[in-house]
């Protein structure tokens, strides 16, 4: 730090050299060359104003003395002229301090010598060398003492008289002289222990202060690791927050945006400025500002306090987009000072679950609709059939018959209604053919003109060389059929009904929902109804979601419709406008396979039995009551049970033609009775009936192939399916 201790850099010593005689009588004595350039500088120029003063004041004492003006400014100006040397700055320090030193002794010498030998001038000696020990170096009080032995020994000798006034000195000058030299002996000592202890005390300053900056620099090494590792911090810190795919929001208590990640490009489409400029109530969805605002006051009123919530925001490109924020009270953080909002985006997740909503919900009426298909088909054939032999015998009484109609119009909605509830679940089956739209379209057609009424004109557009399809003929009709009913609906009082077919080539970003990229065959059915709100056309396609007026519709239309596409594959988009009516098209992908599937639409032959007997096996009263007289009424033999066991009793005992059993019953199923009469009699024929969909009969063990009725039935379908059964059997016997 400025000072220098002598040997400080000198090289370690040996052990021997170290406790040697000569190394202990060295540290007695004070090692000089200590004293560092400024604090030497401040001494020597005190001493060089001593030696001045010396010059200024000997010719006084000179000429006092009796001495020569001219011999005491002659003597007195050899002190001067060693004070100016001392004085020069261009010249050694060595050489500074023995000019010094020289005007010093010089001076105590023509003192001695201007007062005649007075004794009392001798110890001005002792008092300059005493100040030479200021210096703190050997080579100055060396040269003091010397020129003190010189002057009092040598030139006592040679010239006692002048140095000393004393007859005694004069007579001995060597005893005065060695007197003396006792005396600069014990000034020197003096001075050479105050030049020790200070020299020491300068030491220890220093090795204090080289401790001290040796530890301030390991504080200060340390204090940089520190503020290095803080900087590297808060440069990560920033890189994460601007990199972030977060969003980051620092808010002031009273909702204003102090701070905006660059995120918010990435999630909203504003930039920074943007944000923090438009930033307020018109950013959150309506139906959101609400709750986004109690949870920012619950978090501003409770420090260090977090919440998170879901709301909706509104993005650059006028979209409202989901998104997950975190708000946390920082307000007493001082780095922080706000309400801090980290947000991402959670439109996709949320779309998903909505998805997932919809599957479940989608899920739920299956196993409904599965649950209540027994039990309600059973109920449904005893209505229907029960009604059709009413309406025989009041064939002649319109009113009564007219009201057995309506029961017979209701128990159709009614069955309809199941079956659509089944289509929309997915749980009943399809029997995918490869078909000709044209062929189903057409013969719909006929069908549409009686049912939309004569006031809506049908416009056909087929285009010829259609590609084939794959899927149910029925289902295909049916989504024909629930799209032409719903544009009569939105046309009531009469307008125009467009059909259209044709072959396309589509792309996944041409058609929304489309599976994948392909040939297609697209029906469009267009109306000029009423169309349908903006705001709904996400959900009409959700079950028992309808835009009609209650009572009007079961809002299982559409769903059907789309669970029959979604079925084959395909895809359905609609395009509505208000007033101007409504476009749906369907967008089934093409069959590549090599046959087709004409459509039978062959009148059906006789169903009238011979008096053949049959087993009809059913544990629900009601449905076997009907289905006994269905079958008598048509000239067979109805031999009827209440269970499985009961069945095979009568079967061992009573001659059989054909076996009609349900599928599910009490005890013995269906599939039991049937391998237990096959085991009896392998070529016993059967007929399955149920109201289960097909799934659960599987499950019972009715594989495809087998006969099957599914309730509800008329009596048409139960008759000709025993009919089948009965002729097919007897060719192959």
């Amino acid at each position: 730090m400025g000072m220098q201790v002598a040997g400080a850099t000198r090289r370690p010593k040996k052990e021997s050299e170290r406790s040697s005689p000569l190394n202990h009588l060295r540290r007695i004595f004070p090692q000089g060359g200590g004293l560092s350039d400024a604090s030497w500088e401040v001494r020597h120029r005190v001493i060089v104003w001593i030696a001045w003063a010396h010059a200024a004041v000997l010719p006084i004492v000179g000429i006092a003395n009796g001495k020569m003006v001219l011999h005491a400014f002659a003597e007195s100006s050899v002190v001067a002229v060693a004070a100016w040397l001392a004085g020069r700055a261009d010249l050694s320090r060595n050489t500074r301090m023995l000019s010094a030193v020289f005007a010093l002794i010089t001076s105590s010498a023509l003192l001695v010598h201007f007062s005649g030998g007075l004794i009392e001038m001798h110890f001005h000696f002792f008092v300059m060398v005493g100040i030479v020990t200021l210096y703190q170096s050997w080579s100055p009080f060396l040269f003091a003492i010397a020129y003190v032995v010189v002057h009092h020994g040598v030139m006592g000798s040679i010239s006692p008289e002048n140095v000393f006034n004393h007859p005694a000195a004069i007579a001995h000058p060597w005893t005065w002289a060695a007197v003396h030299g006792f005396f600069i002996l014990g000034m020197s000592g003096a001075g050479l222990a105050a030049w020790k202890f200070s020299e020491d005390a300068q030491r220890r300053t220093v090795v204090e202060e080289r401790k001290r900056f040796a530890e301030a620099e390991i504080h200060l090494a340390k204090q940089e690791v520190i503020e290095e590792k803080l900087r590297r911090n808060e440069e990560r810190f920033r890189s994460l927050v601007q990199h972030s795919s977060d969003c980051v929001c620092v808010f002031s208590a009273e909702g204003d945006v102090v701070y905006v990640s660059p995120a918010v490009k990435h999630l909203m489409g504003y930039t920074p400025d943007e944000y923090k400029e438009l930033m307020g109530p018109t950013m959150v969805h309506p139906d959101d500002l609400e709750r986004v605002g109690a949870t920012f006051q619950r978090v501003v009123q409770n420090p260090g306090s977090s919440e998170r919530i879901e709301a909706r925001a509104l993005t650059k490109g006028g979209n409202w987009a989901w998104l997950d924020i975190a708000y946390t009270n920082l307000l007493d953080d001082p780095p922080v000072g706000g309400i801090v909002a980290n947000f991402h985006d959670i439109t996709q997740r949320r779309s998903m679950e909505m998805q997932l909503n919809q599957s479940q919900k989608m899920d739920a009426i299956g196993r409904l609709a599965g649950g209540i298909a027994h039990d309600f088909n059973n109920l449904l054939s005893v209505i229907s059939n029960t009604a059709d032999f009413l309406s025989e015998e009041l064939a002649e009484d319109a009113e009564l018959k007219s009201d057995v109609d309506e029961i017979q119009t209701a128990s159709r909605r009614a069955a309809l209604l199941v079956s659509q509830l089944l289509t929309f679940s997915r749980q009943e089956k399809d029997e995918a053919l490869r078909v000709d739209l044209n062929e189903v379209v057409e013969e719909t057609r006929t069908m549409l003109t009686r049912t939309i009424g004569e006031d809506i004109e049908v416009d056909v557009h087929l285009e010829e060389d259609l590609w084939p399809v794959r899927i149910d003929p029925g289902k295909a009709g049916q989504v024909l059929m629930n799209l032409a009913v719903n544009a009569r609906d939105a046309m009531g009082s009469g307008g125009k009904l467009s059909l259209t077919t044709r072959n396309a080539t589509l792309s996944v970003q041409d058609v929304k929902d489309l599976p994948k990229d392909g040939e297609y065959v697209v029906i469009e059915v267009r109306d000029t109804g009423t169309g349908i709100p903006e705001d709904k056309l996400q959900q009409i396609f959700e079950p028992f979601f309808t835009t009609k007026p209650r009572g009007s519709g079961t809002g299982l239309g559409l769903s059907t419709v789309f669970g029959i596409v979604k079925g084959a594959e395909g895809a359905i988009n609609v395009e509505s406008r208000l007033g101007q009516g409504t476009r749906f098209a369907i967008c089934l992908p093409r069959d590549l396979g090599e046959s087709s599937v004409v459509l039978d639409v062959a009148p059906a032959t006789s169903n009238g039995g011979h008096g053949e007997s049959i087993l009809l096996v059913e544990d629900e009263e009601g449905v076997r009551r009907v289905a006994i007289r269905i079958l008598e009424g048509a000239g067979y033999r109805v031999l009827g049970a209440s269970s499985g066991q009961q069945a095979l009793e009568i079967f061992k005992s009573e001659t059989v033609d054909l076996v009609l059993t349900d599928v599910v019953m009490p005890g013995m199923s269906g599939r039991q009775l049937v391998t237990t009469i096959h085991s009896l009699k392998p070529s016993a024929r059967t007929v399955y009936m149920s109201g289960y969909t097909d799934d659960v009969i599987a499950e019972h063990g009715v594989i495809d192939g087998e006969a099957l009725i599914q309730k509800p039935f008329n009596s048409d379908a139960l008759l000709q399916a025993v009919r089948q059964v009965l002729d097919r059997d007897s060719i192959e016997a």
